[in-house]
């Protein structure tokens, strides 16, 4: 689920956004990633409606770091594979996937001549491109 809201005539290039987990991963009966773990990403570009003529306003976002609740984070190589129902009333969204070396990046367009918004509280889900390492962060005084 979307934390923060992003939108084409509202977010700029290096905005920071997060997404919460909202159910655990689980894979062979072993929780790899808790509920509760938070996704935080990037906009890497935004083009407002004004500016795309005829087309939607569009953003460009990438998934950087994963945070669980128990304190372990990790880098991640994702993509965004579905954007449910939110954002401004009447906003369909067109998504698809940018490829590139850096990873992929999802692109959200708007309709014909309307901004792009994906509202906080927005379902959304994001596909794992590459495996996840998570780094355990050692207490003070801890083993």
């Amino acid at each position: 689920t979307m934390t923060d809201t992003v939108g084409s005539a509202t977010s700029h290039r290096g905005d920071i956004f997060r997404t919460t987990l909202n159910e655990a991963v689980v894979s062979d009966g072993l929780t790899v990633l808790p509920a509760g773990s938070v996704f935080q990403g990037i906009v890497e570009r935004v083009t407002s409606a004004k500016e795309s003529g005829s087309r939607g306003g569009s953003l460009v976002l990438a998934f950087k770091v994963v945070y669980t609740p128990v304190g372990t984070s990790g880098s991640v190589v994702a993509e965004l594979s579905d954007v449910g129902k939110g954002g401004a009333a009447g906003n369909s969204l067109s998504l698809a996937t940018l490829s590139r070396a850096a990873g992929p990046a999802a692109v959200v367009e708007g309709p014909s001549r309307r901004e792009t918004v994906l509202a906080a509280g927005t379902p959304i889900a994001i596909v794992l491109t590459e495996p996840l390492t998570l780094k355990v962060e050692k207490k003070p005084g801890g083993r």
